[in-house]
């Protein structure tokens, strides 16, 4: 056995240390196998392998029972979001050097995004290394430093300064990076959602891949053995304790599976959201690339250039590529590696010779130009928790990758053989696949390239991140709320129903033309105010010969009257329907999604103008307004109503005997 040159039966009596040992590699099996086979096994919601998968199927309902991630879904970035939020971020760092940890530059990207579309973001997070905190940003996010020493999270006194925030205003969302606020306070917020970075069952994989790394008469490190006996603890502690946060995001798709199916969260508390990168920085830049290799001495005749970047640490698979690399340029002396990053395997890297170049440390902003400088770019991490932001970042800046076999980067990140290769996290498959590689050739790398560019940007953009979150946010709200409401999104091959949490509409009925106009009412994140002033927007919709225009009268107060154009009386109804229904969307042009519930007081009108079929004098068309109450309150029957009596091109009585039946109101 590996744990001693001559083994013998081991005594367990008169051997307690190698019985608990052996106890302690027997728990590893009996978690490890299940977890493995849970973690390789394709499910339902996991993309194919196919250059078909890509693109987004329709998909509509409840998105908190999604079990995909929701960054397939097509989002409207060019809508401002429904509400704004006042959310509260538990970091344990916050970025403030030139090469921040993955997590903080997640939270940094996340958070940032999310501010700038509207939402007030309150981040609590340590006291900066080395930096002056004297000074507190005047705008979202607003960056509140506890007192203490620097880089050391201290979450009781970050607890005390949310306190104090949340006296002015409450917040709507409070939001976790991983255990950074521990689950006894947790469990006391409704309105909670952590996001997980690696879990401890996670860990436990990577334990094993990396001893596996060991070479043979390498005895076994005394932390190893400490990391594996602790590992099983820690799993079953974590599935004890996670119950206690509220809302969990996993960021791959496999971990999202784990904490269904191992850690037994319900479903509907389960969401993925992938990691995104700031599209702006990670573009396709093939000039700032070409600077590069002459800046740092890549000849022109290179046949391949490989690229790493990150932490230089053995968990990150530096041992495998070090002698990988080694071994390629034997026989390929052409191919090159540029190495950015620092730690202990920097000068290692130094000593292979003038065909690997060693940047050192570059901020995000700076990668652009090494990733469109490289021809693919390699990622052998012994790691499978998380989701590495490398990887990421090379397929948005159009390169082709390799990376390990781990389940989270195999569901979420290459899942298709185009976009690059995967191999077994050892030196023999590694050099297998730089072989094929070389092989391939730098032209066939563009292609692949290419293909990665476009599943990026339509996946790993920090915009759809935050606007996945944004919707999730917004859910918790409603939930927080006590309506019943929540987001229902549809799509269809025209794209989303609901790309934004949809705002009240006033809909417009203009002969066989239904169109959301602008919304009735402001969106509010308080009661609405009592005012008796009157909004009035005027609204163009088509008919047969040319535009008519109405005048939408909404109420501030929350609620809404309407006075009857032929009538003396003020109508007042209550509407405090959330409505996506997928047959008036099918039946009325363009497709349309309204009503969910923003107001702390529910009541709604909704004004509905009439024009018929334009008469010789047009000045002598007849108007009709209307209000109508829970129109969808007995679906089947308005179902019914729509399917009988509105149609395209429909004449006016069918109109007219639509919205009559319907609202029970006689014309």
């Amino acid at each position: 056995m590996a744990f001693n040159s001559k083994p013998k039966k081991p005594n367990i009596s008169s051997s307690p240390s190698n019985f608990k040992l052996c106890t302690t590699l027997f728990f590893v099996v009996l978690f490890t196998i299940p977890a493995l086979f849970l973690l390789h096994t394709h499910t339902t919601t996991s993309i194919c392998t196919t250059s078909t998968s890509h693109h987004s199927n329709p998909w509509s309902g409840n998105l908190l029972n999604a079990q995909f991630a929701w960054n397939r879904l097509p989002f409207n970035q060019q809508n401002a979001s429904p509400i704004a939020l006042k959310i509260a971020v538990f970091s344990r760092k916050w970025p403030t050097g030139t090469a921040p940890g993955g997590m903080e530059r997640h939270a940094y990207t996340l958070h940032t995004a999310l501010s700038r579309r509207g939402h007030q973001v309150h981040v609590f997070t340590s006291p900066p290394d080395g930096g002056d905190n004297s000074k507190t940003p005047t705008s979202s996010p607003f960056i509140h430093c506890h007192e203490g020493e620097p880089g050391r999270w201290r979450y009781n006194k970050a607890w005390e300064q949310f306190l104090e925030e949340n006296k002015l205003k409450p917040f709507d969302v409070v939001h976790s990076e991983s255990v950074a606020l521990p689950h006894w306070l947790a469990r006391n917020l409704d309105n909670l959602v952590v996001s997980w970075h690696g879990i401890a069952l996670e860990s436990l994989q990577s334990n094993i891949v990396q001893d596996l790394t060991r070479h043979p008469n390498e005895p076994m490190s005394p932390a190893f053995n400490r990391s594996v006996q602790g590992v099983i603890p820690k799993v079953l502690n974590e599935i004890r304790f996670f119950k206690s946060y509220a809302h969990h995001v996993a960021i791959s798709d496999s971990c999202g599976e784990m904490l269904r199916d191992m850690y037994q969260i319900p479903t509907k508390r389960v969401h993925v959201i992938l990691n995104g990168v700031d599209e702006d920085d990670f573009v396709v830049d093939s000039k700032s690339g070409q600077e590069l290799r002459s800046k740092i001495g890549i000849p022109k005749n290179a046949s391949i250039v490989f690229g790493i970047a990150g932490r230089l640490v053995k968990d990150k698979g530096h041992p495998l590529l070090y002698e990988a690399f080694s071994s390629l340029i034997t026989k390929h002396p052409n191919v090159y590696l540029i190495v950015a990053g620092s730690g202990p395997w920097q000068s290692r890297y130094k000593d292979i010779g003038s065909n690997v170049i060693v940047l050192g440390s570059m901020s995000p902003s700076e990668l652009g130009a090494f990733y469109n400088a490289i021809d693919i770019f390699v990622n052998p991490t012994l790691r499978p928790q998380g989701l590495d932001l490398t990887l990421m970042e090379a397929m948005m800046s159009g390169k082709a990758v390799m990376a390990s076999r781990f389940p989270s980067i195999k569901g979420s990140i290459v899942v298709d053989d185009e976009f690059g290769y995967m191999f077994a996290p050892n030196v023999e498959s590694l050099l297998e696949a730089m072989e094929m590689v070389v092989e391939e050739g730098s032209m066939r790398l563009a292609q692949r390239g290419k293909a990665c560019r476009e599943y990026a940007a339509s996946m790993f953009t920090a915009t759809k991140m935050a606007l996945a979150y944004e919707s999730k946010r917004i859910n918790f709200w409603f939930e927080g709320q006590g309506s019943g409401g929540y987001i229902n999104y549809n799509t269809s091959a025209r794209g989303p129903l609901l790309d934004k949490a949809a705002s009240t509409q006033a809909f417009t009925v203009a002969n066989s033309t239904n169109a959301a106009k602008v919304p009735a009412t402001p969106l509010l994140d308080t009661q609405p105010a009592k005012s008796s002033s009157m909004n009035r927007a005027s609204t163009k919709f088509p008919t047969k010969s040319q535009p008519q225009t109405s005048e939408i009268i909404t109420d501030l107060s929350g609620f809404t009257w309407i006075k009857g154009r032929h009538s003396t009386d003020a109508i007042k109804e209550r509407l405090d329907w959330c409505f996506v229904n997928t047959c008036w969307c099918e039946t009325f042009q363009p497709i349309v999604t309204t009503h969910l519930d923003y107001y702390r007081s529910d009541h709604r009108a909704l004004a509905v103008q009439i024009l018929p079929i334009n008469s010789p004098n047009q000045q002598q068309s007849k108007r009709s307004r209307f209000c109508f109450e829970k129109l969808w309150l007995q679906e089947d029957e308005a179902t019914e109503l729509i399917k009988q009596n509105w149609h395209q091109d429909s004449n006016e009585n069918a109109a007219v005997i639509f919205i009559n039946n319907l609202t029970r109101i006689k014309i």
